[in-house]
């Protein structure tokens, strides 16, 4: 996994020399991709007066000794005046705003703010930004200007971004929300420097390679773990086939089926067991296709088996004995998962423009671990430790998509043995949750724009198969 730190973290090592490097490095890639060329294309800088200017002026002057035609446009009469004179003595030029279309970049490069920005974007910014951003290949420097790095908010006029290369590490405002929108293809520029660990992360490929890697040789169906669904209705019965399809896909050795669609899930899966009975199950998904009832969720949630929480069954989130008992399973360690989508989570009472205050609100509020879903899926535990997605694509935004995913979560809490002992589970149940997430977006990657639940559930197979070697 790769840590994910805020703006606060983050400390100045003077390490200019090597971020500009980093940058003008990429750009050189970008300008061949682009134009077929490096001696000859044209670079436009935006420089602002801090050390997000003079990253660009200093990857500026890189570029200039690469024979690149590089020019700025200063935002205010302040500059990093070490890295101005690099670039200069590089024989890089400064030009006036109005002659920006002319100049005809190749690539645009934003240096006005960078992480730091906490404010609103003068009248002035935003022209510069607005007769720039579309001349050429837009890429930012650590962090698109207008953008809250550790929010993910945005303020009026902020540069929109082809490529953000973010210097050192990730921060969370650019992997969720309207930061992720403007960010584009997030690049990371490394340092010859470790940060220290942190409490927000995002899960790589070797992490699912872990997380799904294959069962011991002597497994069994019930070692391999037991989901147990309850999804879909007369209303929704696809709902419940979609869910199945999801947690059979995560590895788990046997699904159990309690909805009252039972007859199509299993026309559908003959391997799937319906069965109302508890006493074999590893974790438990209840609300998928409006399944379950404020009584069911009770039981439920009275059992010290990881549970599931969606759709319809977070409406019961409201009710007060129904808070008691995950201030309960809290308290006994069990792990309860929420997985509200936007809306829901309005309907809940949290409507917080910052997605990870929000999921992390949440977590809080109800002793559980949050799965805020959206553009950056934010994953939150009580203890206020996070996960946010860097998988998951606009494909993923079809009818269905969510049930797949709720039953995915359930498979994996179950074959990945959360419930063994409470500090295992605590320890285990955010990175197993993020590792779901992580598999449902490959899967919409490889169903791709046309994707559907349906093709999501077989595309989740296919990536799943690559993760682990069946052989044995």
């Amino acid at each position: 996994m790769r840590f994910i730190h805020t703006v606060d973290q983050i400390h100045d090592e003077g390490h200019m020399a090597q971020a500009a490097f980093g940058v003008s490095v990429r750009v050189v890639e970008i300008l061949r991709s682009a134009t077929g060329r490096v001696v000859g294309s044209k670079v436009l800088l935006l420089v602002g007066p801090g050390n997000n200017g003079g990253d660009a002026l200093w990857a500026g002057a890189l570029l200039s000794k690469r024979g690149v035609d590089v020019r700025a446009v200063c935002t205010n009469e302040r500059f990093h005046e070490f890295a101005a004179a690099k670039f200069t003595a590089a024989g890089g030029r400064y030009i006036e705003l109005n002659d920006a279309e002319a100049f005809a970049p190749d690539v645009v490069l934003d240096g006005i703010f960078g992480v730091g920005f906490r404010d609103v974007l003068s009248d002035d910014i935003k022209h510069a930004i607005a007769k720039t951003q579309e001349l050429g290949t837009a890429v930012a420097v650590d962090a698109p200007s207008g953008i809250h790095a550790d929010t993910g908010c945005i303020a009026d006029g902020a540069f929109k971004a082809q490529i953000t290369l973010t210097i050192g590490t990730l921060k969370p405002g650019l992997l969720t929300g309207q930061g992720k929108a403007l960010s584009g293809v997030l690049e990371l520029v490394p340092l010859d420097f470790s940060y220290p660990a942190a409490d927000g992360f995002v899960v790589d490929y070797s992490d699912l390679e872990l997380c799904y890697s294959p069962a011991p040789i002597l497994s069994h169906k019930y070692s391999r773990g037991v989901a147990f669904i309850n999804a879909g209705s007369s209303k929704y019965p696809g709902a419940g086939v979609l869910a199945a399809g999801g947690a059979r896909a995560s590895g788990v050795g046997l699904v159990q089926f309690a909805g009252e669609q039972s007859s199509v899930v299993v026309s559908t899966y003959p391997d799937v067991v319906p069965s109302d009975d508890l006493s074999r199950a590893d974790s438990i998904l209840v609300g998928c296709g409006e399944s379950g009832t404020s009584d069911k969720l009770a039981e439920y949630l009275a059992t010290d088996l990881p549970v599931v929480i969606d759709a319809h069954a977070l409406t019961f989130l409201k009710e007060t004995p129904i808070q008691t008992a995950l201030d309960q399973r809290h308290v006994r360690g069990a792990i309860t998962v929420l997985t509200p989508h936007e809306g829901e989570a309005k309907r809940l009472g949290f409507d917080e423009s910052d997605r990870l205050a929000r999921a992390r609100t949440i977590a809080q509020a109800f002793n559980s671990y949050v799965l805020l879903k959206g553009a950056g899926t934010v994953i939150a535990s009580p203890s206020g430790s996070y996960a946010i997605d860097q998988y998951g694509t606009v494909a993923l935004a079809t009818a269905g998509s969510g049930d797949v995913l709720a039953g995915l979560i359930a498979g994996t809490l179950a074959h990945t043995g959360v419930r063994q002992s409470p500090a295992f589970a605590q320890k285990l149940a955010l990175e197993a949750i993020a590792c779901a997430v992580a598999l449902h977006g490959l899967a919409g990657r490889r169903a791709g724009n046309g994707c559907t639940a349906t093709t999501l559930v077989q595309a989740l197979v296919e990536v799943h198969s690559e993760l682990v070697d069946a052989t044995q």
